[in-house]
């Protein structure tokens, strides 16, 4: 009984760790958006803070997963596109879930780390780097599945 204690403890403590940290990186985004940063050679100035979207981050969920299941077997090339292994995009997963938006943007990444090191990763890039301090977004969700990184912003349609 003690051993079987101690095994699902264990296991607790390794799911805990293992799980992506929201808080954080809603706080890490809207720091790098109080801040504004350079995008290539465009300067991008600060943005208004991001508002967690639970939605947006199952939608980003899903897709981190279907990326990491799209690798499983692969040995020498990652499979990392914006369009699904089901041929979906972006638009596509944000009306197969029912969630209306007049404007989206995603950054996907295949990066070992945490998500501080993503966000660097990413702002290296200058589209994607452009797409985190995109003044009109004012939703986010996120997630992680291995070394697969999902991050959706979005400005949500008014019912």
């Amino acid at each position: 009984m003690r051993l079987y204690s101690l095994l699902l403890v264990m296991l607790c403590s390794i799911s805990a760790m293992a799980q992506f940290d929201y808080e954080a990186a809603l706080h890490s985004l809207n720091e790098l958006r109080d801040e504004g940063c350079n995008c290539g050679n465009q300067v991008m100035r600060p943005a208004s803070e991001l508002n967690w979207d639970k939605k947006l981050a199952s939608i980003a969920q899903d897709y981190a997963d279907q990326l990491s299941a799209a690798n499983q077997n692969k040995q020498q090339h990652v499979f990392l596109s914006h369009v699904g292994t089901d041929g979906t995009t972006l638009e596509d997963r944000l009306m197969e879930n029912d969630y209306e938006a007049k404007a989206c943007v995603e950054n996907i990444a295949y990066f070992r780390g945490n998500f501080d090191m993503v966000i660097d990763h990413w702002l290296n890039n200058p589209q994607m780097c452009k797409n985190l301090l995109d003044r009109r977004m004012t939703m986010v969700g996120a997630a992680q599945k291995g070394d697969y990184w999902v991050v959706i912003l979005a400005v949500p349609r008014k019912n």
